[in-house]
C-alpha cells in the first residue's frame, strides 16, 4: 500500500511515499549487499571492456599510432 497526502498543495508535497510490507511477503535475501550492488555494476563494466577490445582491435586494424583510449571515445560519439 502506498501512503500519500491528497490534501497537499502541488508547493508543499515533498513527494515521499512510504511503501507498508507485512512481514510474511519480506524475505532475507542470502547474498550480501555489497555483492548485489557489485553484481548490478557488472553489465556496465562489461561494456566498457568490451569498448576498449574493439578500440584496440580497430587501432591494430588501421595501423596508426594512437591511444586505444581516444579510439574508444570517438567510437562512442560516432555510436550515438
Amino acid at each position: 500500500m502506498i501512503v500519500g497526502h491528497e490534501d497537499e498543495t502541488e508547493e508543499t508535497h515533498d513527494k515521499t511515499y512510504y511503501v507498508f510490507l507485512p512481514p510474511e511477503l519480506c524475505l532475507v535475501h542470502p547474498l550480501p549487499g555489497s555483492l548485489v550492488r557489485g553484481a548490478q555494476r557488472l553489465p556496465s563494466i562489461m561494456r566498457r571492456v568490451e569498448s576498449m577490445l574493439l578500440a584496440v582491435q580497430l587501432k591494430n586494424m588501421i595501423n596508426y599510432p594512437v591511444q586505444a583510449s581516444k579510439v574508444s571515445s570517438q567510437l562512442k560519439v560516432v555510436s550515438f
